[in-house]
């Protein structure tokens, strides 16, 4: 029951502020985010993939026993890397965290663009390995505690369950973003407040005239969202209502207000 309502608290916690990202990309794949634990390896693989891109010896990084990252990148060894080292645990996202603070240094005329993602690497890593310990219990419970994709595989293929790894819906919720925003370069975001704050971020390239097509497709974007926002909040509200109701003995209880969100006005 507390677990319930806790979960409650959250969707409710989570209801208090939109935020709505404006991302543009060369190509997509357009699938949904798989399991959780092939998504946290999804997360890594784009990582890795990334700071190979710029530079950054990643097979250095993930050499056999402790890698000293405070040498200089320029010092790293050069030898091969493989994606099989990337495995379900904080170690894997400890080694592209440090890899990442490596590239922040020593990567030469590294482009803003990419040190804003870089920065972003290093802070949802923290944030996975901090996750991944406290679910170290269900890790090694689910037998997929330093497993590769590999490993990962075979275990789901010979389990009955679909998924190996279970997450509240607050942890959920941060993965499902880190996964859907990976590396890609966000030109425009929009945060809304539950007190009407409204917050809107635009890089400086796309506030230019001739992007005009990207800001009002940035726009229908927010105003989709705060819609269904609208839906949502009130849909929470009378749940919440008649749970209240239900718990506190009430057989008809109150309706929770409605939410209404205002039709455009034409411009």
């Amino acid at each position: 029951m507390a677990d319930f309502q806790e979960s409650l608290r959250t969707v409710a916690r989570d209801l208090f502020n939109l935020e709505i990202n404006t991302v543009i990309k060369d190509n997509m794949t357009a699938r949904k985010m798989p399991d959780p634990a092939n998504a946290i390896l999804d997360i890594a693989q784009i990582y890795a993939t990334k700071l190979l891109e710029l530079g950054v010896p990643l097979g250095y990084a993930f050499a056999e026993g402790d890698p000293d990252f405070q040498k200089p990148l320029k010092a790293w060894s050069k030898e091969a890397f493989s994606y099989d080292r990337l495995a379900v645990g904080d170690d894997t996202f400890g080694r592209l965290r440090w890899a990442a603070v490596a590239g922040q240094r020593g990567l030469e005329n590294l482009a803003a663009d990419d040190r804003i993602v870089v920065e972003r690497i290093t802070r949802n890593c923290d944030q996975l390995k901090s996750l991944l310990r406290r679910l170290e219990d269900s890790l090694k419970s689910a037998a997929i505690a330093g497993e590769n994709r590999r490993g990962l595989n075979e275990k789901m293929t010979s389990s009955r369950s679909r998924s190996l790894l279970h997450l509240d819906p607050e942890d959920l919720t941060v993965l499902r973003k880190m996964w859907e925003v990976g590396v890609e370069k966000v030109v425009m975001q929009s945060v809304i407040q539950l007190d009407g704050d409204v917050i809107t971020r635009i890089q400086r390239r796309y506030a230019e005239q001739d992007q005009r097509h990207v800001f009002e497709f940035h726009e229908k974007s927010v105003d989709m969202s705060v819609r269904f926002w609208g839906v949502m909040a009130n849909t929470v509200a009378v749940f919440l209502g008649s749970l209240a109701g239900v718990f506190g003995g009430n057989r008809n209880p109150t309706k929770a207000p409605k939410v209404v969100v205002p039709e455009n006005e034409e411009r």
